[in-house]
């Protein structure tokens, strides 16, 4: 499941790790660390914050507000800077944005300050779950096992709740608020900054561990004639159970595509 066949010393084919499960591992890591920051945790400050800024509850809502709609504004122009420049580039500049926003909020006075920070962390793309610089790079590279993928690279949002959600608390106890934000955005800039630069990298696009694939070419997908009727196959209403015609042609990915994922 997690290997793939490679060219070994004595001209045979050896096992070795697939590297979009490295590129899984990753973007599940960065999911979870993503729940400290001002994500799933928001809520543990609402009552500090409230009480040391005099602030209402109703800023806080607004605040989420302004993530969800400023990441909604720009996921058009993070989806095109993610097949431009790729995840190594793209998720160390979200996290560090985020981070240095989070680090702004430990220094903030006015209610509207905590507005317009978490609509430039909403900037990047890196609003909590289903964010594209942690969702999108892992399934560029899995086509027929992308939904293992996706399960596995899931596992990192819950597994985040659970850590973060009362480590925060924790944070607040002991050395306040302010404290615990600095420290939150540095547990994720140190966290996914170095992570991501090591580990995502140039790579051809891959067949998800398998050599063959139905309808993966240079030329595209819904060029084929095969993949065009099964399109209109699957969009018919009479949705048929089997399509034959898929199994009659599965060729090599012998010419691959490059891209920065």
């Amino acid at each position: 499941m997690f290997m793939t066949q490679g060219k070994g010393d004595g001209g045979g084919e050896r096992p070795r790790l697939f590297y979009g499960w490295v590129i899984v591992f990753v973007m599940a890591t960065a999911g979870a660390v993503s729940m400290a920051m001002g994500s799933l945790n928001f809520g543990l400050f609402i009552v500090p914050m409230g009480n040391s800024l005099g602030i209402g509850r109703s800023w806080f809502g607004w605040a989420q507000t302004a993530r969800q709609f400023s990441s909604s504004v720009t996921s058009p122009a993070v989806g095109w800077l993610l097949d431009r420049y790729g995840s190594r580039a793209m998720l160390p500049a979200a996290a560090l944005v985020t981070g240095l926003a989070m680090i702004a909020l430990a220094f903030m006075t006015d209610a509207w300050h905590l507005v317009a920070l978490y609509a430039a962390m909403g900037l990047v793309g890196m609003s909590g779950p289903g964010a594209l610089v942690t969702s999108v790079p892992a399934l560029k590279w899995f086509v027929r096992e992308r939904g293992r993928a996706i399960a596995y690279m899931g596992l990192g949002i819950p597994i985040g709740a659970i850590v973060f959600v009362p480590l925060t608390q924790i944070f607040i106890d002991e050395w306040g608020w302010q404290t615990a934000w600095i420290v939150l955005a540095c547990i994720g800039i140190g966290v996914i900054v170095p992570l991501a630069a090591l580990s995502c990298r140039w790579r051809r696009y891959s067949c998800g561990g398998s050599r063959r694939i139905w309808g993966c070419c240079r030329t595209g997908m819904l060029r084929r004639p095969t993949t065009a009727m099964a399109a209109l196959a699957a969009a018919s209403p009479l949705r048929p159970q089997r399509l034959s015609i898929l199994g009659r042609r599965r060729r090599r990915c012998d010419r691959p595509r490059f891209g920065a994922w």
